[in-house]
């Protein structure tokens, strides 16, 4: 089993100023399920989350997005997505990411 919990961070213009983030918390705490390795790098991919949380990213435990802007505000918001599940598998997930 693989699950996969999302969280999110608003960075706005003054808090990028002071190295802070305006908002940040769980955007889904509940997560979802997977089966497969391959069905949760999918999950990933399909929203974006390119970044790995350390590098070599084999060991990544999250994956980010590169943030969407609103341009009106100027708030930019950052998604990532983290991978509960065991070391043998998490490196699986990972081998798929780094591929694609």
């Amino acid at each position: 089993m693989i699950k996969i919990t999302t969280t999110y961070q608003v960075v706005s213009p003054e808090s990028a100023e002071v190295g802070d983030v305006e908002d940040q918390g769980f955007h889904d705490e509940q997560g979802e399920v997977f089966k497969t390795p391959q069905e949760a790098a999918d999950f990933i991919t399909e929203h974006y989350a390119y970044i790995p949380s350390e590098s070599p990213s084999d060991n990544a435990k999250w994956w980010s997005t590169d943030g969407d802007e609103d341009y009106t505000t100027g708030f930019r918001t950052y998604y990532s997505y983290h991978i509960d599940t065991d070391t043998d598998t998490l490196k699986e997930v990972n081998s798929i990411l780094m591929g694609q």
